[in-house]
């Protein structure tokens, strides 16, 4: 055998996994050290899997040893055969000739070792089900005498408090020392006079005499010149003053308290150039994330890392388990991640435990709950007053009231008889509710000296302002770091997931329940049971025969005046639709120390995902426009198993060449795999409604069954080189090499380079006598080029179905292929290529610091789908690459940290501000985005940004029939309005044909801001803390297409009541607001009268609270106990007259398009923070 002899390893039995059983012993001689590398690669990968749970219990299990004359292997085996416990040990240790007698009933096994080893060369340590056996090192004395000692007891803290976990504390002119623990404290025998000196990375050196005391309280400062914080980027970490690309970084404690879904959704407003919006107010939707505009029209969404795990979504992951969140936003950074990065990179670390030799249990106990409320309602005219407006509106459209007086008064009458009042139902009062929400999150963590392990559980329950909505989650995170040897670590992660939520049909035209309970006119009741003195009028419309005493959904009121649905039945049927899915996460690192300057990390992800959506619609008739006969059962399944196997070997070499130098060169290979499908299954025929029917065998008609399979791969090669000469000239260099099976063998592969350079001006001599105003300059230049994948899997593929139709052959018809799916196998990578100039700036010790960049973002091969003609036959419409988009902007940031005596304080400010410009569209023609009614509403075309609003541009309104028959367009020509009224519309002839027409549709603004703002503070005094965010956003338009219907004048919907105070009459000479008629066709048109101004001011979130006095909290054996109150979107300054401004839709082309969004909701909670 080749290699350098080294001494034996023994390895006893395990019992904890089956196939650890095959490995009893490893004998003979084992080459050197990288050899043993790769054999432990594989044993510990095995027993990490197989024990990542089962932690040190060395101090709590108990066995009973019995032993005469035994030696050293027996006892193990007495020991093994007892517990779960690996040992390992050199032979040449171990003196077999000694004899142990032993008789221990009902002992921890720490208590056994400690009896084994007490008359024995050896000494043990336990990592985790590993003991460890080794000499003891023994130290000799040079001093002739003993000098008097003492222990000295003490505790280290910031200056706000905090315990400072791992100082050194070591006895001055000695090598006696030792650190502090989880809490701080620290435990030292010393001479009777000594002096001890304490230090830690990043605070400044303190010294402090111990004569004539033994305990002692320290407090040590910040180093603000020394202090460099280290973030987290693509496979690695790096000093904060080693980057040369723009990252923001959010500590873990800015996002906790926050009600929210969706992590992402707390970053709101705190980082310049993420730009967050909520897609709608319904409990658990996740938000619109966009990091530096929209960079294509298909797949915007950024990429997140959860603890080195790439991820789509991180809905699922428990706020209060988030240590830090850094945000990768330019080429330099994002380029590692090759083509999951091209629209930006979230990267996120998870709480751990501590290893420490004090195996201190800490318990962290957070609980927030609260009442929420529906910011906004509409002030709609009650029953009386809409017959009011019914009636003028046919009087100015026939030149007949709706309704006699006689006929209004029997109406009234009924409403009085049956409600009490003329006010009828007030549909916004029925289907909007006070909710609760409640989230609890419990964690422990604890460790050894070499294992750590840190656990949580989180439960999230939220109620919808919209009654039957709801959303629940369940987590569970467990994380275990083991300390295998001093140059091997093996971590291991597990997570486990469900999540149930109901949600209400919104933000469309016809059957959205938020839409309705704004349209639905007063007058109809919820339900058509038990009314007395039925007006002849009603009594058609009541359809009482249409009510089956066996069907309580045939109970609810028909509208009467439109063809909405009626919004509390339709919330009563949808109760039962609800999305079920569980998720397991799961992973493993190992970490190799080759030498000191070369690492290897091998790291295997798995998450299993399981959907379960269940479905059921009762059988009820209620009227024309609601009602479902047959009823209808349904369930579907969606699975998916997602693999990722990374390596990297990283080199990170300081040396002195010409002054200080420093190279880390990361070297990487990553294989992802995914594998999916779908399956459904539905029928109709609902014999009854009753809870047991929930179930497709009880259902008779219309059986149907489909299902899918997918599958996808990418492999990637990427390197990354990072240079430093004196800690003033860094370079950052990547390479990445990306193939993916979503594309055809000729286009699989995409290489996507980028390159970055920074000068810390501030360290140049000319600068040093600004120190102390100057603590910090930089100046960053970054390139790169990175790929996009988001298209369909096999996009490239054409495929052929039997189901195509049939062909008369032989006399009879025969089943007919075809080509149902047009693939494209030209189709190849969006390429995104980002240019970014930076700086960064801190004043007075980094107190103040400021953060700037500009950017110049291009997207280029741009994947879309290009429309096929309909007669062609394909249900699809091929990808291909067409088109390039461009994205330019500047982002700010400055924050301060301050303090005066008692008060600390912190300030922060960030703007951003960018233009989305579409450059081309391959020749091709524009795209068209959402519709209403049978109008477009947006519109993709070259010169323009992403998904403007498209429709006729207006000029007030006609006063005078005078006014339209004299109209004349810019140049002077007379125009035609077909069917103008005084009172309506008038709108302007674009294209100057003299004519209004759909030709005049133009440009009515963007749904992307000019700019957004977020300002943060907080203040803490004496144990009070202050916590303050606001978020505004400036300069964008939404299309309010509720206004189509309510502010319609028709009164065929209901209306809010100042369209009756501000329209067009004849002796109201409105210039905003046209008249009211029943025939107003002219008017409701896609035209600037629905585009408002979307800009608004928020206070998005404040919280008050107070932490206890730690010497109080001692005698309950706590550290630290919060308690707190808040709220969540308290007050939205804007001009916008829907529910809410923050409107956003994860698809580009449907951005900004209000059809009754589930609105926000108002939260005011409490909290409370206690750790143990």
């Amino acid at each position: 055998m080749s290699g350098k002899l080294t001494e034996q390893l023994v390895l006893t039995q395990s019992k904890t996994c089956k196939y650890m059983n095959k490995i009893v012993i490893l004998r003979g001689f084992i080459p050197g050290k990288i050899v043993l590398t790769m054999k432990f690669i594989v044993i510990f990968m095995l027993a990490g899997i197989c024990n990542a749970f089962a932690l040190s219990h060395a101090q709590s299990e108990k066995i009973t040893v019995k032993a005469k004359d035994a030696t050293f292997n027996e006892v193990v085996s007495i020991i093994e055969k007892q517990s779960s416990y690996v040992f390992f040990y050199k032979n040449r240790d171990v003196d077999n000739s000694y004899r142990f007698n032993l008789d221990m009933t009902d002992k921890t096994v720490k208590e056994i070792l400690e009896v084994m080893t007490q008359n024995t060369s050896l000494s043990y340590s336990v990592s985790d089900k590993y003991i460890f056996f080794d000499r003891k090192r023994t130290i000799e004395l040079v001093s002739e005498q003993q000098p008097q000692q003492k222990v000295v007891t003490g505790k280290v803290t910031d200056v706000n408090g905090e315990p400072v976990i791992g100082a050194n504390i070591i006895e001055k002119g000695t090598s006696n020392g030792t650190i502090t623990d989880v809490n701080g404290s620290f435990s030292l025998r010393v001479a009777l006079d000594a002096i001890l000196h304490v230090s830690y990375i990043g605070y400044l050196p303190y010294e402090i005499t111990t004569t004539g005391q033994t305990s002692l309280s320290v407090i040590i400062q910040e180093d603000t010149k020394t202090l460099d914080e280290v973030v987290v980027v693509g496979y690695g970490t790096m000093k904060k003053s080693d980057l040369t690309g723009s990252v923001a970084s959010v500590k873990g404690e800015d996002l906790t308290g926050i009600p929210v879904r969706s992590a992402s959704e707390a970053l709101q407003g705190k980082v310049p150039g993420v730009t967050i919006m909520s897609t709608g107010g319904s409990p658990g939707t996740p938000p619109s994330v966009r990091i530096r505009g929209i960079g294509t029209v298909n797949g915007n969404d950024p990429l997140y890392v959860v603890d080195g795990f790439p991820q789509s979504d991180i809905g699922w992951l428990n706020q209060n388990d988030i240590q830090s969140m850094e945000i990768l936003k330019d080429a330099s950074a994002e380029a590692i991640y090759g083509s999951r990065g091209a629209n930006g990179v979230v990267i996120i670390t998870t709480k751990k435990g501590t290893m420490s030799s004090t195996h201190r249990m800490n318990v962290n106990l957070d609980v927030y709950f609260g009442k929420q409320n529906v910011t906004k309602k509409f002030d709609l005219l009650d029953a009386e007053e809409f017959i009011d407006y019914r009636n003028l509106a046919y009087t100015n459209g026939t030149g007949q009231p709706w309704i006699s007086s006689s006929d209004k008064q029997q109406l009234l009458d009924f409403l009085k008889n049956n409600f009490g009042s003329t006010k009828g139902t007030d549909w916004q009062e029925q289907i909007f509710q006070s909710a609760p929400i409640r989230n609890y999150n419990l964690s422990i963590s604890n460790g050894t000296e070499k294992t750590s392990y840190y656990s949580s559980l989180g439960y999230m329950s939220q109620d919808g302002i919209v009654k039957e909505s709801d959303f629940k989650r369940v987590s569970w995170r467990t994380t275990v770091d083991n300390q295998l040897t001093s140059w091997a670590r093996l971590s291991s992660n597990f997570s486990i997931v469900s999540q149930e939520r109901r949600n209400v049909v919104e933000n469309t035209i016809y059957d959205g329940t938020i839409f309705s309970s704004l349209t639905v006119d007063p007058v109809t009741p919820i339900f058509r049971t038990n009314l007395n003195n039925v007006a002849p009028l009603l009594a058609n419309l009541l359809l009482i025969d249409k009510i089956d005493a066996s069907n309580p959904y045939t109970a609810y009121s028909p509208v009467f005046f439109n063809n909405r649905a009626n919004p509390v039945a339709q919330l009563d049927i949808n109760k039962n639709n609800r999305w079920k899915d569980v998720t397991f996460r799961g992973g493993s690192t190992l970490d190799i120390d080759i030498f000191k300057w070369l690492k290897y990390r091998g790291t295997v992800n798995l998450s299993i995902y399981r959907a379960n959506p269940e479905y059921f619609t009762p059988s009820y008739y209620i009227g024309a426009y609601q009602n479902n006969i047959d009823g209808y059962v349904g369930s579907a399944s969606y699975f998916s198993n997602y693999t990722v196997i990374d390596n990297l070997l990283t080199l990170d070499k300081t040396y002195d060449w010409n002054g200080k130098q420093h190279t880390t060169f990361l070297l990487g290979n990553s294989v992802e795999m995914t594998k999916g499908g779908a399956f459904s299954a539905s029928k109709t025929g609902i014999v009854t409604n009753a809870e047991s029917q929930t179930v497709i065998d009880a259902a008779t008609k219309n059986p149907s069954a489909g299902g899918s399979k997918y599958n996808g791969s990418m492999v990637s090669y990427f390197g990354r080189l990072f240079h430093s000469w004196q800690d003033r000239y860094l370079l950052t260099a990547t390479l990445r090499y990306d193939g993916s099976s979503s594309f055809g063998i000729g286009n699989r592969w995409g290489v996507f380079p980028s390159a970055s350079a920074a000068w810390v001006f501030s360290e140049e001599s000319f600068l040093k006598n600004m120190d102390s105003h100057l603590s910090n300059g930089k100046l960053r230049l970054s390139w790169g080029q990175i790929g996009n994948q988001a298209i369909d899997g096999g996009a490239y593929r054409s495929t052929y179905s039997l189901n195509s139709g049939y062909f008369f052959f032989n006399g009879i018809f025969q089943l007919a292929g075809g080509k149902s799916y047009m693939g494209n196998p030209n189709v190849k990578w969006e390429t995104t290529e980002q240019t970014d100039l930076g700086i960064d700036l801190g004043f007075f010790d980094n107190k103040l610091t400021f953060v700037g960049d500009l950017f110049y973002k291009k997207t280029k091969d741009m994947l879309l789908q290009v429309p096929l003609p309909h007669y062609l036959g394909y249900t699809n419409n091929p990808w291909t690459n067409a088109g390039s988009i461009e994205n330019k902007g500047i982002e700010l940031s400055i924050n301060y940290l301050g303090s005066t005596g008692d008060l600390n304080y912190s300030l922060g400010g960030n703007f951003f501000t960018y233009s989305n410009k579409v450059l081309s569209l391959g020749g091709g023609q524009p795209l068209y985005g959402v519709g209403y009614d049978n109008k477009t509403i947006t519109k993709t075309e070259v010169g323009q940004p992403v998904g403007y609003f498209y429709g006729l541009k207006t000029n007030g309104i006609f006063q005078s029939q005078q006014e339209i028959d004299s109209y004349k367009n810019a140049e002077g020509k007379q125009v035609v309005q077909d069917k103008a009224r005084p009172g309506d519309l008038r709108y302007v002839d674009v294209n100057n044909d003299g004519i209004i027409s759909d030709a005049d549709r133009t440009y009515l603004g963007s749904p992307f801001p000019k700019f957004t703002f977020g300002l943060n503070a907080s203040f803490d005094y004496k144990g009070f803390d202050l916590l303050m965010d606001f978020y505004g956003v400036q300069g964008n338009t939404i299309m309010n297409m509720k206004k189509l219907d309510l502010y319609s004048g028709t009164a065929y919907y209901n209306a809010p009541k100042d369209l009756m105070e501000n329209a067009w009459s004849e002796t109201n000479k409105s210039n905003t607001q046209f008249r009211i008629t029943t025939d107003n066709s002219t008017n409701v048109q896609v035209s600037d009268w629905l585009a408002e101004d979307g800009s608004y001011f928020q206070m998005k979130n404040i919280q008050i609270g107070y932490r206890l006095p730690a010497n109080l909290l001692k005698k309950i054996y706590m550290q630290e106990m919060r308690i707190w109150i808040g709220a969540y979107n308290l007050f939205t300054l804007t001009k916008y007259t829907g529910m809410s401004p923050e409107i956003a839709d994860s698809r580009p082309l449907f951005n900004g398009v209000d059809i009754a969004f589930y609105p926000q909701a108002r939260q005011y909670l409490i909290g409370l923070s206690v750790k143990f």
